[in-house]
């Protein structure tokens, strides 16, 4: 509830960023960055939205925009879950910003960023001050929300009450008003307060008829009912809840709670068929496998033992994590037997009935050896097996207590959780050993962690500790307590448990799994450093462990090569892998290999990963990673031939590949290469049968028109552009196929053909304006080849009218008539349509760049180096996009790729751009972003990409 009441602050923010026009030196300009930084942010690209922020805020901080600049930095940490970064930021902004009106919003998101990082004393402390401070700001109320609900969350709930009431009697007319009083009736809920509660949602529900919370008002209201066992009235509320609001995220829960209803007031049939429709509407809600097993439970009570089956095994076979999946395998069990079927339920323990012929206590003493073997041996389920019959043997004998112990843990390392979990009950209700029922318990919350039930598991493993404190899996029951906080992704909660038992246990051994287990949860609490401190501490102080050491030695390098730092994540597996350490050996060679391939020591790479591929104890799904990164590293050493190989051995080994249209494109666009036209043809036809509307498939038709083209076979060339010109479902992007085709005359030399297909091209009303611009480049190239200047100049007037409404196909023909004006000696009148032209948004700066060098070419230096000034500092959005696409463009060549994201993102996320210069900026943002590992802003620019331009010739290399 609180999350969602909260999202609203990402639009509410934004109301407030204002815009202004100051141009500064060197083209940079603070209105247009921050706008295009609440472009960005508006579209949560918070780390492109951050770089045009911090470019305002180290060149310009006190201008006008240096206070929302500094301000908006904070939040874009703060929406990306860095809370600890915004919080930094938020006290810069008070302390270079005192007298800022963002100051108050800045504490009250301080105090919002403690509650997110989980610090909840910090979090009431800020927003207590933050009342106390701005009582009549309109956040007030919702600081007084959070620290309810934090309340709420302790169980604090008579505090939680009071700070709900305090807001709602303070700020009635608060917007918060309708999630305050939910929460209040729920505070009530919780304390045990129904009638309270009641009185709470059900003013909700009158005086805030609008609100978006009223379904979620109406099930409160229902579980209040439910609880105090009115279940006419509960069924009311759940009633009217599923109909009323059928969409909601309650509406599943309110039909399970009806169906309860019903069975709680001997109404079995009518539960039944409520439960049916929760199963029926509801597959994806929480309470789906609660209701599959009420339905079993009920259709047991009635005897259907058949029918009983069908939810029971939905549930084991689909929810084996859940905590109802216990329940139904008893269940499961108790039907078997009452069918008759016990030996399915418990499973079958035969495998020594064969020994026979040995009786007595030999038998007995032959059988535990013999199940002590296989245990030791891992063969869990023989195991198993010989423990049954041993306990057949036993009986109810002192020995016996040990015999369900040893079945139940080999049962556990089988597997087969329901039955160990039955040999512990069967050992609790018939043995009295204290020292066996701490075992029953610790085992127990074994199988409770293995089946997901994390919860359960803390509880038992919290049992064992206080119970039993002398046992000896005391320290694994510690280290369960942690490894069940880590899975239930209470990462701080588990860090701080592993500390704990550092500072208790100080056997090396212990000492080795508590780093590891820390390492492992700072890692996932984003402390890089912390983690690979605790490995290393593992490596260097418990080399003993060897086992220990190994993983941390792994955990080492795979943290370096998270980082980028190749070169030692590359020494670092290297050195795992001379340990000869088992487990994760081939792991540890493919990822040191592609650390090469990223240093560019393609020689190395290719030999790491051939070696992975043929390794027989390399799994699978590593042998494909292999495969695919072998074909690029061979690519990338220019082994054609080598490559191409790798490539056709992935697609014979892994017809399934997600990646085999793109590796069959790959064969053919290489068998070109080594000119093997053959192969590359028949790769072309088998890709073309299995769709010729896959994006590879016309891709490959382009391939192989392009290499026709090279080898001046241009027939074949023209075939396979119009067979791509065919495989195109739209009319713009045959047309497009048409203009390449245009080209393909030209290089020929058959420029009369060329302009007749331009002609009809440029007359067609389904032309796409970079056809347009294509076609009609063609077409003024020809005419000015052949000197046919004042028909250049008479299409390109031409064109100009037609696409007059079209600022951009118009200035550009207009440009184009400017430029067979100037060819033709006609210089003033071409300055006189570029002087018009330099204050269009589309061309104003190539119209610039063409006076310029009118200009410089007639020797007005001066003149034209005012010009060439105005194209760097006049902010107009076409010339400033192409100036700063240049910028981007030299940054990225030198590899300073965040200062190249920043440039590319500001065009990315300007207002106006030019459709060339825009679909390679989001291109080359993505490139950059990849490059910085920041994988979230690449798949946003790669996904702008695919979304404005499908046909993108650079989606290819960002796949």
């Amino acid at each position: 509830m609180k999350a969602r009441f909260f999202n609203i602050a990402l639009y509410l923010l934004l109301f407030f960023s204002g815009t202004s026009a100051a141009v500064y030196a060197e083209g940079f300009e603070a209105a247009e960055n921050f706008r295009s930084a609440m472009t960005a942010f508006k579209e949560k690209s918070f780390y492109s939205a951050r770089l045009l922020l911090q470019e305002i805020v180290l060149k310009d901080a006190r201008g006008e925009f240096g206070d929302d600049a500094q301000y908006y930095l904070a939040m874009s940490y703060y929406y990306e879950g860095d809370y600890k970064t915004a919080q930094f930021e938020f006290r810069v902004l008070e302390r270079d910003f005192p007298e800022s009106p963002f100051v108050v919003r800045a504490a009250f998101w301080n105090g919002e960023a403690w509650f997110y990082r989980k610090s909840y004393r910090e979090s009431i402390e800020s927003h207590a001050k933050f009342i106390r401070k701005y009582r009549e700001n309109i956040l007030a109320a919702s600081a007084l929300y959070t620290i309810g609900y934090i309340y709420n969350e302790q169980k604090r709930y008579d505090e939680a009450v009071h700070e709900f009431a305090r807001a709602l009697k303070e700020y009635p007319e608060t917007t918060a008003a309708p999630a305050l009083t939910l929460q209040l009736g729920i505070a009530h809920f919780n304390s045990g307060e129904y009638v309270a509660a009641r009185r709470a949602f059900e003013t909700l529900m009158v005086k805030f008829a609008a609100a978006d919370n009223l379904d979620a008002a109406r099930f409160w209201l229902g579980k209040s009912y439910y609880a105090e066992n009115k279940y006419d009235s509960a069924l009311k509320e759940f009633s009217a809840l599923t109909k009323d609001f059928p969409e909601s995220p309650q509406a599943g829960e309110a039909l399970y709670l009806a169906a309860l209803c019903k069975y709680k007031s001997g109404a079995l049939v009518d539960a039944l068929a409520l439960l049916d429709e929760t199963i029926r509407n509801h597959p994806k809600s929480s309470v789906y496998p609660f209701a599959r097993l009420r339905q079993a439970q009920l259709m047991s009570e009635q005897g259907n033992l058949a029918l009983t089956l069908t939810p029971l095994l939905d549930i084991i076979n689909n929810f084996r994590s859940h905590e109802t999946f216990a329940p139904a395998l008893d269940l499961m069990a108790e039907v078997r037997r009452k069918q008759g079927k016990a030996d399915e339920a418990i499973a079958t323990f035969e495998a020594l009935k064969t020994e026979k012929n040995v009786t007595g206590r030999v038998r007995k003493e032959l059988l535990r050896r013999y199940a002590d073997l296989l245990y030791q041996e891992s063969r869990f389920t023989a195991a198993s097996e010989v423990y049954t019959e041993l306990l057949h043997e036993t009986g109810e004998e002192a020995e016996g207590a040990t015999h369900y112990l040893l079945l139940a843990r080999s049962q556990y390392k089988d597997g087969k959780f329901e039955a160990a979990l039955a040999s512990l009950v069967h050992l609790e209700k018939k043995f009295d050993d204290e020292q066996i029922r701490a075992e029953t318990v610790f085992l127990k919350a074994e199988i409770s962690y293995a089946l997901g039930k994390f919860t359960e598991s803390l509880q038992l493993y919290a049992r064992l500790i206080k119970k039993y404190p002398g046992h000896s899996k005391v320290f694994e029951a510690e280290m369960g307590i942690g490894w069940a906080y880590f899975e239930l992704k209470q990462y701080a909660r588990a860090a701080d448990n592993f500390r704990k038992i550092l500072k208790k246990y100080k056997k090396p051994g212990d000492q080795a799994k508590t780093l590891l287990a820390l390492g492992a949860a700072q890692y996932n609490l984003r402390d890089l450093s912390g983690a690979l401190a605790s490995y290393q501490r593992v490596v260097t102080a418990f080399t003993a462990e060897k086992p220990e050491a190994a993983e941390a030695q792994y955990q080492i390098a795979w943290l370096k090569f998270r980082r980028g730092a190749f070169a030692d994540a590359e020494r670092e597996f290297r050195v795992y892998i001379n340990s000869g350490a088992p487990g994760r050996l081939q792991e540890a060679r493919y990822f040191a290999a592609l650390s090469l391939f990223q240093l560019a020591d393609y020689k190395r790479a290719e030999s790491e990963l051939s070696e992975v591929y043929i390794g027989s104890a390399t799994p699978a799904w590593l042998k494909e990673k292999a495969l695919i990164d072998l074909a690029k590293t061979r690519m990338a050493i220019k082994d054609w031939l080598s490559s191409r190989d790798t490539y056709r051995r992935l697609v014979e080994e892994f017809p399934e590949s997600a990646v085999r249209d793109e590796a069959s494109y790959q064969i053919i666009a290489l068998s070109f290469r080594v000119e093997d036209e053959k192969s590359a043809l028949a790769g072309l036809a088998l890709l073309g049968e299995k769709g010729k509307n896959s994006l590879w498939y016309i891709e490959s038709l382009r391939e192989t028109a392009d290499y026709y083209r090279r080898k001046r076979d241009f027939t074949q060339a023209d075939a396979y552009l119009a067979q791509m010109e065919n495989a195109q479902k739209k009319p713009a992007e045959k047309l497009e196929v048409q203009a390449s085709r245009a080209a393909l005359l030209v290089e020929q030399g058959k420029d009369n053909e060329a302009l007749q297909l331009l002609e009809k091209i440029l007359k067609s009303e389904e032309l796409s304006e970079a056809t347009t611009i294509k076609a009609g480049g063609l077409l003024f190239q020809i005419l000015e080849k052949s000197g046919k200047l004042s028909e250049g100049e008479t299409w390109a007037h031409k064109l100009a009218e037609r696409f007059a409404e079209n600022a951009k196909l118009g200035d550009e023909m207009l440009l184009f008539e400017a430029k067979f004006l100037y060819l033709g000696k006609k210089t003033q009148a071409s300055r006189d349509i570029l002087t018009v032209l330099i204050k269009s948004r589309e061309v104003g700066g190539r119209a610039r760049f063409m006076l310029a060098e009118s200009y410089q070419t007639e020797g007005d230096l001066a003149r034209a180096l005012d010009y060439f000034r105005q194209i760097a500092q006049k902010q107009d959005p076409a010339t400033w996009l192409k100036a700063r696409f240049y910028i981007g463009e030299i940054l990225y060549a030198k590899e300073e790729f965040e200062e190249a994201a920043r440039e590319f993102s500001r065009i990315a996320y300007a207002e106006s751009r030019d459709d060339a210069v825009f679909e390679k900026s989001l291109y080359r943002a993505a490139l950059c972003f990849r490059h910085i590992k920041k994988d979230k802003e690449f798949e946003t620019f790669k996904n702008k990409l695919k979304e404005a331009f499908p046909r993108s010739i650079y989606l290819k290399e960002l796949e």
